[in-house]
């Protein structure tokens, strides 16, 4: 199975993580960066997210997907529509970039 690692940059600083993650695919590692996006904003002071975001990247480092976490407000819950199974159709969505 694919190994995924989350990057958190916030403010032109990168904090790496060194141990990622297993996943079935990218649509499951996307996922996990929402839901990891949604809980930070949860337990951030709004005012403090601006220009916050997980990188998601595969094993061998290319950049998959970033997710804006000043995007997930106190009203985003992990039931929302956005963390849904439907992931897959997000690429439209303003809150997260396709990276390529």
């Amino acid at each position: 199975m694919p190994h995924y690692f989350f990057r958190y940059r916030h403010e032109g600083r990168d904090l790496f993580d060194d141990v990622g993650e297993i996943f079935d695919g990218p649509a499951k590692a996307l996922s996990h960066a929402w839901q990891v996006a949604a809980e930070l904003a949860r337990n951030a002071d709004q005012s403090t997210l601006s220009g916050c975001v997980i990188i998601v990247e595969d094993e061998n480092g290319r950049e998959l997907f970033e997710v804006d976490v000043s995007a997930f407000n106190e009203n985003v819950s992990l039931h929302s529509e956005l963390l849904r199974p439907w992931r897959e159709r997000a690429t439209t969505r303003s809150h997260f970039r396709r990276r390529h």
